[in-house]
C-alpha cells in the first residue's frame, strides 16, 4: 500500500470509528429514553408529565433518524456526501438533546441540562472549533430563553450562567483540540505530498525522474510508445562562460519549454546533466518526426537568462514500440540513446546544421564571464 492509499485508509478508519461511537452513544440514549417514558428507568419510576412524554417520543424519533444517517455514513465513509450526513447528525443530536433539556426545565426536571455538553463535544469531533461554538450558541440560546420564563424557576440565573460558561469552556477546549488535530493531519498530508514529489521528480527542473518516468510508461502496457532522448549541444560552453547558476537556469528554461509543448499523456523528464527523456504514449513512427521537429525548434530558440541571452542546439534520438509489443522502457531508452549519439557523431563529421545555432551568448547585462 502506497503512502497516499494509507492516508486515505486512515481517514476512512477514523470516520468509521466516529460513526460507530455515535451509533453506540445514541443507542444508549434511546434505551434510557424508552425506559424513562415507560417508568422503568431506575430513579425515575414515576410517569413523566405529558409534555415531557411527548418530547421524549420526539427525541426517540430524532435519535433514530440520526442513527440511520450514522449507519449510512459508517457503511460508505468515502462518499462525497459524508460531510453532509455528518452535519445533519449534529443538527439532529442538538435538536434532540436541547428539546429534552428544555422540556425537563419546563417540567421542573432541570437535571437534564448537563446533557447539553454532549452535542457540543460531538460537533467539535466532527466539525472542529467552528462547529463546537455554533452548537454551544444554539443550545445556550434555546435553553437560556426557556430557563428564565416564569414558572421555570428550577435553574437560578447564577446556575444558568455557570452552565453556559462551562459549556463554552467545553466547546473551546474540545473544538481547539479537534482543529489542531485537523491541522496536524493537513500538515502531514502536505509533507507526504512534498516528500513523494521529491522522490519522483528532479530537484533542479521539477521534471519527473527515472522512477516516475518508468511508472508512467508502465501504465500503458503494450500500447504504442515513442521514447525520445534529448541532449543539449553547447551547454558546457555556456556553463563555463557564465557559471553553474546560468547553466542551472538554462536547464530549468529548457524543462519549461518541453513541458509547455507536450500534452497529456506525453511526459518529459530529466535523466541527468543536460539529458532529457520524453515519453509519447500512443505515438507511432509516422508521428515522431513531427514531435521531434517541434521540440527541436522550441529548444534552439534564444533563451534569455539573468546574465545573458543564449542559444543551444539539441541532439535527439527516437525509439518506437509498436502496438502489442512488450519492449521495456529501458530497452527503448537505450535504443533512443544510441540514435541520439549517432546524430551527434554525424553532426561532428558534417558540421553544425542550421537549426543548431550554438553556442551563442548575447549579454543581457554587464556580467563578466567566468
Amino acid at each position: 500500500m502506497g503512502t497516499q492509499e494509507a492516508t486515505v485508509e486512515a481517514t476512512l478508519r477514523r470516520r468509521r470509528t466516529i460513526e460507530a461511537c455515535a451509533i453506540t452513544a445514541r443507542g444508549a440514549g434511546l434505551l434510557a429514553t424508552v425506559l424513562f417514558v415507560t417508568g422503568l428507568l431506575p430513579g425515575w419510576e414515576t410517569q413523566p408529565p405529558p409534555s415531557m412524554f411527548v418530547g421524549c417520543l420526539v427525541a426517540i424519533a430524532v435519535m433514530t433518524a440520526a442513527n440511520v444517517l450514522a449507519v449510512i455514513a459508517f457503511r460508505h465513509p468515502a462518499r462525497r456526501s459524508y460531510n453532509t450526513l455528518s452535519a445533519w447528525q449534529v443538527l439532529l443530536d442538538t435538536a434532540a438533546v436541547t428539546a429534552t433539556a428544555v422540556l425537563g426545565e419546563l417540567s421542573g426536571s432541570g437535571t437534564v441540562s448537563p446533557a447539553l455538553a454532549v452535542p457540543i463535544v460531538v460537533s467539535a469531533l466532527r466539525h472542529q472549533l467552528r462547529g463546537a461554538l455554533a452548537v454551544w450558541l444554539l443550545t445556550s440560546v434555546a435553553y437560556g430563553s426557556v430557563a428564565v420564563v416564569p414558572g421555570a424557576d428550577r435553574t437560578q440565573p447564577g446556575d444558568l450562567l455557570l452552565l453556559i460558561g462551562m459549556n463554552l469552556l467545553i466547546a473551546l477546549i474540545t473544538g481547539a483540540q479537534s482543529s489542531a488535530y485537523a491541522r496536524q493531519l493537513t500538515t502531514l498530508e502536505q509533507t507526504r505530498i512534498e516528500l513523494e514529489h521529491r522522490a519522483s521528480h528532479d530537484g533542479l527542473t521539477g521534471l519527473p525522474n527515472r522512477a516516475r518516468l518508468a511508472e508512467h510508461a508502465e501504465r500503458y502496457g503494450d500500447t504504442a510508445l515513442a521514447v525520445l532522448v534529448l541532449d543539449l549541444n553547447g551547454f558546457k560552453k555556456i556553463n563555463d562562460a557564465w557559471g553553474h547558476a546560468a547553466g542551472d537556469e538554462l536547464l530549468r528554461r529548457v524543462a519549461e519549454r518541453l513541458t509547455a509543448h507536450l500534452h497529456p499523456p506525453d511526459l518529459a523528464g530529466r535523466l541527468g546533466g543536460d539529458e532529457f527523456l520524453v515519453l509519447l504514449p500512443g505515438t507511432d513512427t509516422g508521428d515522431v518526426d513531427g514531435v521531434v521537429d517541434r521540440l527541436r525548434e522550441t529548444i534552439v530558440a534564444p533563451i534569455t537568462l539573468d546574465c545573458a541571452t543564449v542559444e543551444v542546439g539539441v541532439s535527439v534520438g527516437a525509439a518506437v514500440r509498436p502496438p502489442g509489443a512488450r519492449t521495456s522502457l529501458a530497452a527503448l531508452t537505450a535504443a533512443a540513446d544510441a540514435a541520439m549519439y549517432q546524430e551527434k557523431r554525424l553532426r561532428k563529421a558534417s558540421g553544425p546544421r542550421p537549426e543548431d545555432r550554438y553556442p551563442a551568448t548575447v549579454p543581457a547585462a554587464a556580467v563578466p564571464a567566468r
